[in-house]
């Protein structure tokens, strides 16, 4: 069975809108888009898309705690390049595209 990917593409159009009108720096913007992103599962992608995604997630999960109460996004983030942070929010945007494509192809 194929993976309805509407709520993936609605997460990722946030994401997306996140980062291209969001206040801040491309670390700052990806905070809020990560969590737009971060609650979907695997599944809910076209086995073309999984590994894009995890790829997302490892990269802005990457990082512990550096101290108690900071997430594993803030420490990640806190230490990443802004071409790092590009590159991520590169992979979003295609990915938004790529889930567009794949809605259009197996209505």
């Amino acid at each position: 069975m194929s993976p309805e990917p509407d709520h993936a593409i609605q997460r990722f159009r946030i994401a997306l809108d996140l980062l291209a009108t969001g206040a801040g720096d491309v670390r700052s913007r990806l905070r809020h888009a990560a969590i737009s992103v971060l609650g979907l599962r695997t599944e809910e992608f076209p086995r073309a898309l999984q590994a894009d995604y995890l790829w997302i997630i490892r990269m802005l999960t990457s990082r512990p705690p550096r101290f108690e109460g900071e997430g594993k996004i803030e420490a990640t983030l806190y230490r990443m390049r802004n071409s790092t942070g590009a590159k991520i929010a590169e992979r979003i945007k295609s990915m938004y595209f790529e889930l567009l494509r794949y809605r259009e192809h197996h209505k």
